[in-house]
């Protein structure tokens, strides 16, 4: 075996890549696969600094599809760092986002340093003082070793510069690509009806058996916390507890635009509410303002004449209602924390018909033919949705102002392969397992509103309400509240043979404030003058 320290990272990758290649050959039936159940790893150390993670690197043989007779064999990607010190507490399986989201060797390293890898690092350096860490990759993931070939996506075509944004044709073209390429990985001899919800949460179940656990414990974000909830739905007996942020029930893999409207008003709420700012800001609301804006847009799109944010000249952009509603909830300057500070400025600029920085945004995406992970469009319309939820998100007064914001799940799943769970799988979770919710009243991707309808559901559960937290929730407890964070995740390491769950959610908080919101100022700097600057 090779023995790999995380310090020489591209010899890690130089050395795995050759450790798995023979798995690429296995994969398009060049060589023939370990039955399901083998398991191949080699020791991995991660020690930089305040990094100390000893482990291995692995991956585990899986059906590819577990309802199908001489099914394929292929793999799944993960890491397994024993606990630091023993313990009969559960391992954490820690499972990432999308889907298409994934770990590497590297992502212990990237933007070391930074707020979000020590928010991360944080986060497994805790669990790991009792506990065994597990981080897990989705099957089919193009970033894992091991899996499939980098081809593994969806794209679009790309957009005229000269034509405003047509969400509906857009989703079109989505439906298109996605369309095409199930076409060209079924003639490869890929079974995408493998790459669903219920096969990715029994390969946690294999990977569970293969280690040699009873119990585990689970932490995800965002979609990850769907993959947490959804193996709890399918394997309760096994899960020991559960802590999520970003959450996503299982019938809301669909977003509701009036969840996400409230978010807006939310955020409004904060600016206006802001003793230095919001005196500064105009009578007429925030959100009244945008409501105008798609008004004048969807009668006469505007022509805005811009530097390329990526090429040498100038470009003649076209901006309409459809592109207005496509970044409203988007990233504007940096993470989305910061993007919080600019979101009034850039709504009165384009009041004020400067859309300039708009169309700088727009010039960098709509060129660009890059869409997304296929994984992601073939397990999210495995979950799909009830018809009840549907009909309600479709009726809800936000859709007129926001769209349809799930436009490419309904374009998507007319042609995806992926067998589609029952109401039973997405509406009957009853659970008394302990549930720790961290829910930002900001997030733009998985509104608040989500963890409030899942409260029900949990016997055990408790939710913190992080004010002003965004999807990016956890890094900005770690951030502003380290103190207070580090009591939360200390729901991982409690025994609760010695005390029971609402005892100690009784010492946790309900709701935790994050420093105000620095709003720029609205007589400062354009935004397009900040791009064109890199300011």
């Amino acid at each position: 075996m090779l023995t790999l320290h995380a310090s020489h990272s591209s010899v890690i990758s130089r050395y795995f890549f050759l450790l798995i290649s023979t798995l690429v050959s296995i994969a398009f039936g060049q060589a023939k696969a370990p039955a399901p159940g083998t398991m191949l790893t080699t020791p991995l150390e991660i020690t930089r600094e305040d990094l100390n993670f000893v482990g291995q690197e692995g991956l585990l043989f899986v059906p590819e599809n577990r309802s199908a007779k001489d099914s394929r064999t292929i793999s799944v990607h993960f890491f397994h760092f024993p606990a630091q010190q023993k313990s009969d507490l559960a391992p954490v399986f820690i499972l990432p986002g999308g889907p298409g989201g994934s770990y590497s060797v590297r992502s212990f390293y990237r933007y070391y340093g930074g707020e979000r890898a020590k928010a991360w690092t944080t986060e497994l350096t805790i669990m790991n003082q009792k506990r065994d860490i597990v981080i897990v990759n989705q099957r089919g993931n193009s970033n894992a070793p091991g899996l499939t070939s980098s081809e593994w996506r969806w794209r679009v075509k790309p957009i005229p510069l000269n034509e405003p944004l047509n969400l509906a044709r857009t989703a079109k073209q989505y439906q298109a690509s996605i369309k095409e390429q199930v076409a060209k990985w079924q003639k490869k001899g890929v079974d995408l009806a493998g790459y669903d919800i219920i096969n990715i949460v029994d390969d946690l179940e294999d990977l569970r058996n293969a280690l040699g656990f009873n119990k585990i414990a689970l932490r995800g974000n965002s979609f990850g916390s769907q993959w947490s909830l959804s193996y709890l739905k399918r394997w309760p007996d096994n899960v020991d507890r559960i802590l999520i942020t970003g959450v996503e029930p299982l019938d809301h893999a669909y977003d509701s635009p009036q969840d996400l409207w409230k978010a807006l008003e939310r955020l409004e709420a904060y600016a206006r509410n802001n003793k230095t700012f919001g005196p500064t800001l105009p009578e007429t609301g925030l959100l009244e303002i945008f409501k105008s804006l798609l008004k004048r847009l969807d009668a006469q799109p505007a022509a805005v004449e811009i530097e390329h944010p990526e090429e040498e000249g100038m470009a003649n952009m076209a901006i309409g209602a459809d592109d207005i509603r496509d970044y409203i909830t988007g990233r504007i300057y940096g993470d989305r924390r910061e993007t919080l500070r600019y979101w009034p400025k850039y709504l009165l600029e384009l009041e004020n018909a400067d859309y300039r920085f708009i169309a700088s945004q727009a010039a960098e995406d709509r060129p660009d033919t890059y869409a997304g992970p296929m994984i992601g469009a073939l397990i999210d319309n495995s979950l799909g949705i009830s018809k009840k939820r549907e009909a309600k998100l479709m009726a809800e007064p936000a859709t007129q102002w926001l769209g349809n914001r799930n436009r490419w799940y309904m374009a998507s799943r007319e042609v995806t392969p992926t067998p589609v769970v029952d109401d039973e799988f997405r509406l009957g979770l009853r659970t008394d397992v302990p549930v720790l919710m961290i829910q930002g009243d900001l997030d733009f991707s998985t509104p608040y509103e989500n963890a409030l309808e899942l409260m029900p559901s949990l016997k055990n559960g408790h939710l913190v309400t992080v004010k002003g937290g965004t999807h990016s929730v956890s890094k900005e407890l770690f951030q502003f509240k380290e103190d207070i964070a580090r009591q939360i995740f200390e729901f991982m390491n409690a025994n609760f043979d010695d005390t029971t769950p609402h005892q100690l959610f009784s010492t946790l908080p309900k709701t935790v404030s994050l420093p105000t919101i620095d709003f720029i100022p609205l007589d400062s700097k354009s935004l397009y003058e900040r791009l064109i600057e890199n300011d």
